[in-house]
């Protein structure tokens, strides 16, 4: 797999492989949660269904919401959700994007990148409006897009894409800390204990299947919206809603996230809002 084997690496019966943290997805949220497992001191596996990296993320963007100030976020964020998401959470929420500019300019000294921070009104003439902007990767010296990433189909001519230049900086975090990452690796099914409890993944790799354990958490970074007719019916308002961020030749995403996490019996909170970049 990717430079590596399955071995049978737990004396428990049945498991090919284990780690600390199994990571499902490689776009932009399996990366950031990839790193931050592995620095807080996490043995961590992170597979991706398709033989290339990026998700839909890559096609992205790749602008990110800040604030100013958390306080102002929340109040914005709260008039916006119109009572439909808890307090605790658009808290947390606010408090990460006053701290994602911050977090951006860590993540680019790796690669040498530089960033861009503007001040762009929130989506809405709420109270805080005026706290929120966004972030981006500006340049990364000496990236090529089109030759690193030729099977991406941007929005933007490649060159000019920010979603590229974002996932080419994560993907050099994630080098940087020889994490491993397994290619062409679809998990099929969450295993689960006696009690309900997540033990591992049945990942999927050359045509053969693997139990692969999980010390502490699976992470399901792999999508669900966004081509999960599914889940679109019974979760979206509005409807059609037309897809138009994956045209290219490997682009086939297909909702394993959120299926995944109901066959853990996850429940799916109903706080979705739809608000434009």
């Amino acid at each position: 797999m990717s430079g590596h084997t399955l071995a049978r690496t737990e004396a428990h019966e049945g498991w090919h492989a284990a780690a600390d943290v199994i990571v499902v997805g490689y776009g932009y949220t399996g990366a950031v949660a990839a790193m931050e497992a592995h620095d807080a001191g996490a043995e961590v596996l992170l597979i991706e269904k398709m033989p290339d990296p990026g998700g839909i993320s890559i096609t992205s963007g790749g602008n990110v919401r800040i604030v100013e100030d958390a306080e102002e976020g929340f109040r914005h964020l709260q008039a916006s959700s119109a009572g439909t998401t808890p307090d605790p959470v658009l808290r947390a929420l606010a408090a990460g994007m006053a701290e994602i500019s911050a977090y951006f300019a860590k993540l680019a000294r790796v690669s040498g990148a530089s960033i861009n921070r503007r001040q762009a009104d929130g989506n809405y003439p709420f109270p805080g409006t005026k706290t929120f902007g966004y972030v981006s990767i500006d340049q990364v010296p000496g990236f090529d897009a089109e030759r690193t990433y030729p099977f991406v189909s941007s929005y933007l001519p490649i060159h000019r894409a920010a979603g590229v230049r974002l996932f080419k900086v994560l993907q050099d975090n994630i080098s940087s800390r020889g994490l491993r990452v397994e290619l062409s690796t679809p998990a099929n099914r969450l295993i689960t204990g006696a009690h309900g409890e997540i033990c591992g993944v049945m990942a999927q790799y050359d045509g053969r299947m693997f139990a692969i354990k999980a010390r502490r958490a699976v992470v399901l970074a792999c999508g669900g919206f966004e081509a999960n007719p599914e889940m679109q019916r019974q979760y979206w308002q509005e409807k059609p809603v037309l897809n138009a961020a994956y045209m290219g030749r490997r682009r086939n995403p297909d909702g394993a996230g959120g299926r995944g996490g109901a066959l853990a019996h996850v429940a799916l909170s109903r706080s979705l809002r739809f608000q434009a970049p």
